[in-house]
């Protein structure tokens, strides 16, 4: 049978407060530094930015990780009451989209995008063919007046929308209402 003695790592280095201390210290300031090593890195899951794929009719599982399951033209109503991430990239695919909710998509945090012209036949999580001159990526807003934007801000936030042509019925239908810190 074999017996332990307190010849293990922690026993010396326990020993005497001054020891422990140091070593405490030490032991914390390699947490830290591998904590900024993942942060930097992006592995650490809040660090990742959210990426959103939308087609008009879907496809697959529809649930927007890639182009092969994107989420259906439908998704953009669901955004009038879903808080997005900072940092949240939605790609639409060519196409003609409605938007007809009487509630705004609000922009909650920073670094939103929101994109179209992305060629129907795009797989994948590829964006490079992003053409919108060629690839037509049109959402029409069918509520009425300026209490119906498309977009709404909660604050001084950075957001891009691009790749997108808006059309609004005859009773108006904006793009945007409020204050924030840059509109791309």
């Amino acid at each position: 049978m074999k017996t332990f003695t307190q010849h293990s790592f922690f026993a010396g280095r326990l020993s005497g407060s001054r020891q422990s201390n140091a070593f405490v210290r030490r032991y914390v300031r390699a947490l830290r530094l591998a904590v900024c090593f993942f942060v930097a890195m992006g592995v650490w899951q809040g660090a990742q930015a959210a990426s959103v794929f939308v087609s008009e009719t879907g496809s697959g599982l529809k649930n927007g990780i890639n182009w092969q399951n994107a989420r259906p033209g439908t998704y953009l109503q669901t955004l009038a009451t879903t808080t997005l991430p900072a940092n949240t990239a939605i790609y639409i695919k060519a196409g003609n989209y409605t938007y007809n909710n009487a509630n705004a998509i609000y922009l909650a945090n920073s670094g939103i995008q929101i994109v179209g012209g992305f060629p129907t036949s795009a797989t994948n999580t590829d964006i490079t063919g992003y053409n919108p001159s060629v690839n037509i990526t049109k959402i029409n807003i069918t509520t009425s007046g300026s209490n119906y934007p498309f977009l709404r801000s909660l604050g001084n936030f950075t957001a891009t929308v691009k790749g997108i042509k808006f059309v609004g019925n005859s009773g108006g239908g904006m793009v945007y209402y409020g204050t924030m810190g840059s509109l791309i």
